[in-house]
């Protein structure tokens, strides 16, 4: 195998890992922006004995198509925008929701979920798929997708 065939062979590699990367982190972070939805519409329809149901069920879907993000937690930086994603979701929803509410609007709960959701889908995508393609500090390359 010449060069440039190694490269090609190379570059086609590196597209896979990132497209698979994408796909994982993509998958997961829709999975929790839709347990987040599904938790405040059921709190806001005042149906507490469904949550027990709806948890399950995700879990149950989880489990029945296991998804294994595998993410390299040896990138600081990435843990950091991994928890700063996390507790700026956590601040918008509670936010959110106060505005709602002291507004009277109803459906405060799923009103802080869609922005959470949202915010989930937004920062939460770049920092998974960060968090999948960094590779450690030897050079090996990562695995990473679903398996």
């Amino acid at each position: 195998m010449d060069e440039p065939e190694a490269q090609n062979q190379l570059n086609l590699i590196r597209r896979a890992q990132h497209k698979s990367a994408r796909h994982g982190a993509l998958l997961a972070t829709v999975a929790m922006a839709s347990l987040v939805l599904a938790i405040a519409v059921v709190v806001d329809l005042e149906m507490i004995w469904l949550l027990g149901i709806v948890v399950l069920g995700f879990v149950g879907a989880a489990a029945a198509r296991p998804l294994r993000l595998r993410l390299n937690w040896s990138d600081r930086f990435g843990i950091c925008l991994l928890a700063l994603t996390i507790v700026t979701t956590f601040g918008v929803y509670v936010l959110v929701q106060q505005v709602a509410r002291s507004l009277e609007w109803p459906a405060p709960n799923t009103i802080s979920a869609f922005s959470a959701a949202f915010l989930i889908l937004t920062a939460g995508l770049p920092v998974l798929m960060r968090l999948a393609l960094h590779t450690p500090r030897t050079g090996e390359p990562q695995g990473l997708g679903s398996a």
